[in-house]
This record gives C-alpha cells, sequence and structure tokens, in this order.
C-alpha cells in the first residue's frame, strides 16, 4: 500500500478535507461527526448549507471529483433505477403509481435547508451508509441540477453503476463530503479556522 501511494495515486492527503453542515455546532469550525461509522473520529468542517453546495459546485468546475458519505437508506435512492431525489411531494402523500413515476419522469424537487438536515440528523432518519464518487454534473430538460456519482454495487443499472443523484438528494442526506482545500472560494476560506494548518 504505501509503494503504491508513493508512486502512482499522486495526491497529498493534506489538501483534502471534509465538510459538512449541521446546525447544533458553531460554523466554520472542524468537529468530530458523531456517527457510528466514524470509528477513527475524523474530523469535518461545519458550513453553512449553501456554502456547502458551493463548494461542491466549485469543486466539479474546478476539475475535482469529491467524495461523498451519504445516508442511501432513503426511499428516493435508486441503484437499480440509477438514480436518487427527493421529490417536492413526499413519499407518504404520493400514490403507489406517482412513486413508480418519479423515477421514470423527471419530478420537482423539494427544496433543502438546514433544519431539514438537523431534524433528520437527530431522528437518525439520515446516518453515514456509505462512500461513494461524485465524478461530474448535469441537468434535466425541467433544469433540476444532478450528480453523476460512481457507486461500487456493480454495474447493472441504466448507468453502467453510475447514478444521477439530485442536489436536493445531496443537501438532506449528505453526512460529509471531501473536497481539495484549493477548490474553497476564498471568501469562505478566510472564516474556516486552522484550515491552513488542517492536517489528516
Amino acid at each position: 500500500p504505501e509503494s503504491f501511494y508513493e508512486d502512482y495515486m499522486g495526491i497529498d492527503p493534506d489538501q483534502y478535507v471534509e465538510i459538512t453542515s449541521f446546525k447544533h455546532k458553531p460554523f466554520y469550525e472542524p468537529y468530530v461527526i458523531q456517527l457510528p461509522d466514524n470509528w477513527a473520529w475524523g474530523e469535518a468542517y461545519n458550513l453553512p448549507l449553501e456554502d456547502f453546495t458551493e463548494i461542491l459546485n466549485n469543486s466539479l468546475e474546478q476539475g475535482y471529483t469529491v467524495g461523498w458519505a451519504s445516508d442511501v437508506s432513503d426511499q428516493g435512492f435508486r441503484h437499480g433505477e440509477g438514480l436518487a431525489i427527493v421529490p417536492e411531494k413526499s413519499w407518504s402523500e404520493m400514490s403507489s403509481e406517482e412513486r413508480s413515476q418519479a423515477f421514470t419522469e423527471p419530478v420537482e424537487q423539494r427544496d433543502i435547508t438546514i433544519e431539514m438536515r438537523q431534524e433528520a440528523y437527530d431522528s437518525y432518519d439520515v446516518t453515514d451508509d456509505h462512500a461513494m464518487h461524485i465524478t461530474g454534473r448535469a441537468k434535466d430538460r425541467n433544469g433540476t441540477t444532478y450528480f453523476l456519482v460512481k457507486n461500487s454495487w456493480g454495474t447493472g443499472n441504466p448507468y453502467n453503476g453510475y447514478l444521477y443523484v439530485s442536489e436536493a438528494y445531496i443537501q438532506l442526506n449528505s453526512t460529509a463530503i471531501m473536497v481539495n482545500k484549493d477548490v474553497i472560494p476564498e471568501d469562505i476560506r478566510s472564516k474556516m479556522k486552522g484550515i491552513d494548518n488542517f492536517s489528516w
């Protein structure tokens, strides 16, 4: 592993940082995310949701992919259909036909707030189920933003193992993203305490 890292990886781990977004901790400071899978006590910077989203988009615009830790137990996550969504209408209010159609036709996505994220975290609806790799971005015919995500659950879906994950899904269900520090806009980075000295 050590020689593989030195000879082939070509990355500096100290240039990478995890970002999260919750209300129960101060913004722009790192903290240990309280999740069962965080057995290594890894720290993430806690940012407002709009900053979290801006960094994610900026990373892809700058040519960097993104590590993504997320809950995948939500009804809107369907690897088999290659799609993850948060429809504007809640699943419980949908008929079975509407639930099925949500994965075959574009539907309006819910506007996600940090309050929704916090409620889902506090109620254990959102936890760290799985890690994936965000590699690109797309829009559907309604102009809704989706992220192209590489999953590890095999290639037997419409996109050869990839999924299109709506921005709403990422905003609601992410526990953290991992990005290169260079993609963090300066106006955000200047508020992040100790970011220049942060290392793994």
